[in-house]
């Protein structure tokens, strides 16, 4: 990670980890072939956020019995 703090700690004073529980120097940044180029695939924890984000579960709406037209009853 190019600009980065060589060692961020959370908020609490205690260190971010993966999933794993690998201690974290720096989870902002993603790894970049160059200032500005694309991400690369070998930022294995960029990887694990987006796959941690895209299995999140979304509940589905639940449609009130009433129907529609039923405000405030």
């Amino acid at each position: 990670p190019t600009g980065a703090p060589q060692q961020a700690v959370a908020q609490q004073g205690e260190w971010l980890t993966t999933a794993q529980g690998d201690r974290m120097h720096d989870t902002d940044h993603s790894l970049k072939a160059g200032p500005r180029g694309p991400v690369l695939l070998q930022d294995h924890h960029l990887r694990e956020k987006v796959m941690h984000f895209d299995h999140e579960r979304i509940p589905e709406r639940v449609v009130h019995a009433r129907g529609a037209a039923a405000h405030g009853v």
